[in-house]
């Protein structure tokens, strides 16, 4: 019986997951038929001669002395790996070693951003390619794999591409959309008498000047969200204020006549405004700057990491939290004497409507955030997959309508976190995503 001998060695069969086993023992029955080297070092099936000689004699013996030996190894690996592997050596390139790796030495240097894949450095080629996910099936074969194509647009919302939009005026006036915008845009303003053109005053600022400075605090959801979760936790009572004009609450206002819209022979002159005109870059920062100022006057502590903040003791009153939200105040208090004395003092200054305790606030679902923004990314030119998607979320929004975040009262207040984390989790760029959730006695006001 073959292979029955003390003396002959048998080779294991070779399923896909046993190679480095398989191949040593396999180098070894090689070695003992005197097939090593053609193994490791394959032949050439031609051999070399002039044009118009013919073979010799011990030319022909030599070839056909290779072409038995490859037979020979060839036989021994096919009756040492299984049937499903051996059409996939078999159809390899013939003069790849038999045994040596099928895989190439690469470096990992990051994930495809447009497709399914690993970024990797060639050590061979010198050159970055993208390695698709390997993935074995039984009828896969280099003439059966089929070959999916996609259509552009696809691809480009895989790759989350969005308008970028100019930010200044020397970019949108090489637009002619843009440039056309900017001109309805004026021609709205002057037909509603929003401003009129005066001298520029010496004792007021002018609002446009730097453009630099246009950056605002604005008070974070989760900010917002442990305020609610702290007053519930204590039983404290919260209350809003809505501030009328939030942007435009000193008595005049002027501003700079807009890049290329300026008067000719008039351009020394700015707009005194005459309405109330959101959307000046600096209006923003103008209104957060009066506000903070007037709190800090009043003996408020603004927070170190939080810059709206705010934060007011008394030794027999108690204590008031004050946040601010764009043109919105939320405020409580531990004992309810400070926040009426708050109330008016801030109403007498500025234009503000007392919207009483806080029932609502405004905000985006925690577990429609992500999908809200994404498909926002494409409000300028959606696709069909888009509209589906909007779709999918306003069914789950009316499915879930009754869903929200409670607040206990008389929980222990203590700090909780959760942090958790996946490995190559995104389908879109196959990176790996990362979460926590923190809560304050109770619901959570903090997550990612």
């Amino acid at each position: 019986m073959a292979g029955s001998s003390m003396g002959e060695l048998r080779a294991p069969i070779f399923n896909g997951s046993n190679y480095d086993f398989w191949r040593i023992k396999m180098c070894t029955i090689f070695k003992s038929h005197k097939l090593w080297d053609m193994v490791e070092n394959g032949y050439e099936q031609s051999v070399k001669k002039e044009e118009g000689e013919a073979l010799t004699t011990a030319q022909k013996l030599l070839l056909e002395e290779n072409v038995a030996k490859d037979a020979k190894a060839l036989g021994l690996i096919q009756g040492a790996v299984s049937d499903d592997i051996f059409p996939r050596i078999a159809l390899k390139d013939q003069l790849r070693s038999k045994l040596e790796d099928a895989a190439e030495k690469c470096i990992f240097v990051g994930y495809g951003k447009c497709e399914k894949g690993y970024r990797v450095y060639n050590l061979q080629t010198n050159k970055v390619t993208t390695a698709a996910p390997n993935v074995d099936s039984p009828s896969d074969s280099p003439s059966s794999t089929p070959v999916k194509l996609r259509d552009i647009t696809e691809i480009y919302a895989r790759c989350n591409m969005s308008i970028i939009e100019p930010e200044n005026f020397a970019e949108a006036s090489k637009d002619k959309a843009w440039q056309k915008a900017m001109e309805i845009e004026m021609e709205m303003i002057e037909k509603n008498e929003t401003w009129e053109l005066v001298d520029r005053p010496s004792d007021k600022p002018v609002i446009g000047i730097d453009f630099n400075e246009t950056f605002a605090p604005v008070a974070r959801l989760d900010t917002i969200r442990t305020l609610i979760a702290l007053a519930a936790q204590k039983g404290w009572k919260l209350y809003q204020l809505g501030v009328k004009s939030a942007f435009l609450n000193k008595e005049e206002v002027y501003v700079d006549q807009p890049d290329g819209f300026v008067t000719t022979n008039y351009e020394d002159k700015v707009y005194k405004l005459k309405k109330a005109l959101y959307g000046l870059k600096q209006a923003p920062r103008a209104w957060y700057e009066e506000i903070n100022a007037y709190l800090i006057s009043c003996g408020y502590v603004r927070s170190t990491s939080e810059a709206t903040l705010y934060c007011k003791t008394k030794e027999d009153s108690g204590t008031l939290i004050v946040s601010i939200y764009v043109d919105d105040i939320v405020y409580t208090d531990s004992s309810g004497e400070l926040f009426e004395d708050f109330k008016t003092e801030i109403m007498r200054r500025y234009e503000m409507t007392d919207l009483g305790l806080l029932y609502h606030f405004l905000a985006t679902r925690p577990d429609i955030m992500f999908a809200a923004s994404l498909l926002a990314r494409f409000m300028h030119c959606p696709t069909k997959k888009h509209y589906g998607t909007a779709k999918r979320v306003l069914r789950y929004i009316q499915g879930t309508i009754d869903f929200g975040i409670e607040y206990q009262k008389g929980k222990e207040a203590i700090l909780i976190g959760y942090c958790d984390s996946d490995w190559s989790g995104s389908q879109d760029d196959m990176r790996s995503t990362s979460g926590y959730a923190f809560s304050f006695g109770s619901g959570p006001f903090s997550w990612a």
